[in-house]
C-alpha cells in the first residue's frame, strides 16, 4: 500500500510540474543538479520546450558533469546550436581533432539514432565532416579499367555504392562509422559521394584547418577567443577605470526578454558561497543582473582556460577555471571595499566582471614586484628564506601565480582569494627585511 501511494504522489508531482508555465519550469530545472534534470527530462511532457530555453553552455555543462555515457536522453533533445557547440569543444585537442573524441562521438550519435546523426550532418559544415572521415577512415576508389570482381580481393570489405571502397581506422568504432555512412548515404547520396571522392584523391591540411577556423569563430562568440586575445585577461588594470556608482555605469538599459533569455546557472551552482563575491551573487534578486553577471563569470572563465593551456573538455578544467575566476574577483572586492565608498553590491551592479578579474591580478603583480625587489636585496636568495616565507614566495613568483603555505599540515596550493593572503605575504617580507636589518646593525 505504501508503494502505491508513494507512486500515486509522484504521478501528482509531476502532473503538477507539467501544468507549470515554460518560466516555472526553467526555475526549478535551474536548480537541480545534472542527475536530476535527466531524470526530470525522462518523465515530463513536452521536454523540448525546457531543452530549447538552455543556452549551449548550461547544456554542455550538464552533460560533463553527468558523463556522456550517462547523458543519452539529454544529447538525444539537444538543439543544432547546442550539439554543435558541444563537439566543437569535445572533437579538439588544441588546434587538432583528437581521432578517439572523433569516434566516441560517432558512437554516441549513432547509438542514439538515425535523427540525430543526421541533425549532426545537417548543422555541420562540409570541411568538419570530411576532416573527422578522415581520421576514421581510407577509402579507396576502384579501377574503372578492370572488371569489379577481379578486384574484390584486394579492395576494402565494404562499400555503399560499389565505387568506393573503405577501410575502417579503428576497429572498435567500425559498425557506428558505418552507420554514420549508411545515413549519410540515405540522407543525401551526392553529399555522400563527394566526400568520399575528396577522401580517395588525397584529403589536405587545409580542410581541417579550414574546419578549425569555423570553429574557432563560433567558439569566440561563447567566450572562448584565440590564445593572444585569451592572454589579455593577464594584463595589468587601472583601478581608476572602477566604477562605484551609477553616474559612470557603462551597461545599457536593457528591456526584460523573459521568452528568450536562455538558462545559463552552471557557473554559479560550482560555487561554494563561502566567500564576499559568492555571498553577493547570492543576494541577487535581479533576473537580468543575475544572467548578466553569470554570463560574464562563463565568458572570462573561458578566457582564463584558455589562457592557462587547459582543456575546456574536463570537467575538472572547467571547474578549476570557473574557481580561479571567482577567487580572484572576490580578492578585488574585498580590496575595493575596504577602501573604497562602495558595497559589494554596486562593484558587481556597475562594473564589468572581467575588470574586477584583472583588479585582482594586477594586485597580485604588485606584491610579486615587492617580493621580487626584496629578493634582489635579500641575502641568500629564496633558497635561504624559511617556511612559510620560502613556498608563499616561489608561489608568487610563478607563471601563473598561487598562495602556497607549504608544509604537510597547510590547505596546499591554491588561488589567491582573499585580501589576507596577500597582507600575509607582505607582513611576512617586512619582518623579514627588518630581521636582516637587524642583523646587519
Amino acid at each position: 500500500m505504501e508503494n502505491n501511494d508513494s507512486k500515486v504522489d509522484y504521478l501528482k508531482v509531476i502532473d503538477q510540474f507539467n501544468m507549470l508555465d515554460i518560466d516555472q519550469k526553467l526555475e526549478i530545472f535551474g536548480k537541480l543538479p545534472s542527475k536530476a534534470r535527466e531524470d526530470l527530462i525522462n518523465v515530463i511532457l513536452r521536454p523540448t520546450e525546457i531543452i530549447r530555453r538552455i543556452s549551449e553552455e548550461e547544456m554542455f555543462f550538464t552533460i560533463k558533469d553527468l558523463g556522456e555515457e550517462n547523458a543519452e536522453k539529454l544529447i538525444a533533445l539537444t538543439t543544432g546550436r547546442q550539439l554543435l557547440y558541444l563537439l566543437d569543444i569535445d572533437l579538439w585537442t588544441r588546434n587538432d581533432l583528437d581521432i578517439r573524441s572523433c569516434a566516441k562521438w560517432i558512437g554516441i550519435l549513432a547509438g542514439i539514432g538515425d535523427d540525430k546523426m543526421l541533425q549532426f550532418i545537417q548543422v555541420s559544415d562540409p570541411e568538419l565532416l570530411c576532416s573527422i572521415l578522415n581520421r576514421l577512415i581510407r577509402v579507396t576508389l576502384k579501377n574503372p579499367d578492370i572488371d569489379l570482381t577481379e578486384q574484390l580481393d584486394y579492395l576494402p570489405p565494404f562499400t555503399r555504392d560499389n565505387h568506393f571502397f573503405i577501410d575502417f581506422l579503428i576497429p572498435d568504432a567500425e559498425e557506428p562509422v558505418k552507420d554514420f555512412l549508411d545515413c549519410l548515404f540515405r540522407y543525401d547520396s551526392a553529399y555522400y559521394m563527394k566526400l568520399v571522392q575528396t577522401l580517395s584523391v588525397g584529403w589536405l591540411p587545409e580542410y581541417e584547418d579550414t574546419a578549425y577556423r569555423w570553429r574557432s569563430a563560433r567558439l569566440a562568440d561563447h567566450g572562448f577567443p584565440d590564445l593572444d586575445e585569451a592572454l589579455d585577461i593577464y594584463s595589468l588594470f587601472n583601478p581608476a577605470l572602477i566604477r562605484v556608482s551609477s553616474n559612470d555605469c557603462f551597461f545599457p538599459d536593457r528591456v526584460s526578454d523573459s521568452e528568450n533569455r536562455k538558462l545559463l546557472k552552471y557557473p554559479i551552482m560550482v560555487l561554494s558561497g563561502a566567500n564576499l563575491f559568492e555571498q553577493t551573487i547570492n543576494g541577487i534578486d535581479d533576473p537580468e543582473l543575475m544572467d548578466r553577471i553569470t554570463s560574464e563569470l562563463a565568458h572570462v572563465a573561458n578566457k582564463v582556460m584558455v589562457a592557462d593551456g587547459k582543456n575546456a573538455s574536463s570537467n575538472g578544467d572547467l571547474k578549476s577555471s570557473l574557481e580561479k575566476t571567482a577567487s580572484y574577483i572576490n580578492l578585488a572586492m574585498e580590496e575595493l571595499v575596504s577602501r573604497e565608498n562602495v558595497s559589494a553590491m554596486d562593484l558587481m551592479m556597475f562594473n564589468h566582471v572581467e575588470h574586477l578579474f584583472r583588479h585582482a591580478f594586477t594586485l597580485i603583480m604588485k606584491l610579486q614586484y615587492e617580493a621580487r625587489v626584496f629578493l634582489d636585496k635579500s641575502d641568500g636568495g629564496l633558497e635561504n628564506l624559511g617556511t612559510p616565507l620560502a613556498p608563499l614566495l616561489k608561489g608568487l613568483l610563478g607563471k601563473r601565480p598561487v598562495f602556497d603555505l607549504g608544509g604537510k599540515d597547510s590547505e596546499g596550493s591554491r588561488d589567491f582569494r582573499f585580501v589576507s593572503d596577500l597582507e600575509l605575504i607582505r607582513n611576512l617580507i617586512k619582518m623579514e627585511a627588518e630581521a636582516e636589518h637587524w642583523e646587519v646593525l
